[in-house]
């Protein structure tokens, strides 16, 4: 398979064409569609995709407005429809995963508290703080993909367990570390502490 982060990246500068792009995904196998969609979806919150930018981006990939993929990019930050999604299709994804139902309802409520309360961080930390943040989220999901990867490869079916239970744990932890990381300074900020001349 062709590597689908340099793919998605050539899309998304329309440096490939959308048609493209799309025979690309559609020849790919039902598990490399769902590995690239979550790529995709981790691409989006790196990017903090906005309700705001939905339009936009339903216009440049041909969708219809009312299109199910399009109504859920406009209504809010895409972690918490992921979020949403994980809870409305907890019972038949969690079958495909390997995953009990419990525990897919609980990764989607993870994601939507989650994203939530880092809706509110946002703009109180600094860039590099939620870029280092992200790093290390995205480089526990590439471990957590890899270990059940390996365990699926030996026989083992607590793959999907493996890689779900980080999809519940990585939000709470990533929200606990985005908390408690010092506040960016805004400019009102630094000149309070220059002192009047």
């Amino acid at each position: 398979m062709a590597d689908p982060y340099i793919i998605l990246n050539e899309l998304a500068q329309e440096l490939r064409p959308m048609p493209q792009g799309i025979e690309w995904f559609e020849g790919l196998s039902t598990e490399e569609q769902s590995n690239t969609l979550r790529l995709l979806s981790h691409f989006c919150i790196q990017a903090r995709a906005t309700a705001e930018d939905g339009p936009e981006s339903i216009r440049r990939a041909g969708l219809r407005a009312t299109h199910t993929p399009a109504v859920l990019i406009t209504r809010g930050r895409i972690d918490q429809q992921l979020g949403k999604i994980a809870i409305a299709s907890a019972g038949p994804l969690g079958r495909l995963l390997g995953a009990p139902v419990w525990l897919m309802v609980s990764s989607g409520v993870a994601l939507l508290i989650g994203g939530g309360i880092a809706i509110g961080y946002t703009r109180s930390r600094s860039m590099r703080t939620y870029t280092q943040l992200m790093v290390a989220y995205d480089g526990g999901w590439v471990l957590a993909a890899l270990a059940g990867l390996l365990m699926a490869w030996q026989g083992s079916s607590a793959g999907g367990e493996v890689w779900i239970g980080y999809q519940t744990a990585a939000p709470v932890a990533f929200t606990a570390l985005l908390a408690a990381a010092t506040p960016a300074q805004t400019t009102s900020d630094i000149h309070a502490e220059v002192p009047a001349r």
